[in-house]
């Protein structure tokens, strides 16, 4: 990733950029729910202008 985003922190929550591969195991249950998990990747994971976020509560 070229860019750094600035993590946004609350007492309970937290968001932060994560990358492509941190993105597969919350794709596979929510949005690729029953699926093989190789279809959770992308070839536009990883380009310079794709951005992840997460959203982490209660560090989880």
């Amino acid at each position: 990733m070229s860019k750094k985003v600035e993590a946004i922190n609350n007492s309970e929550i937290e968001i932060k950029q994560i990358n492509g591969l941190e993105t597969i195991p919350i794709r596979h249950i929510v949005l690729r729910k029953g699926k093989p998990i190789e279809t959770c990747t992308f070839p536009e994971d990883n380009l310079n202008s794709s951005f992840h976020f997460g959203l982490y509560y209660q560090k989880k």
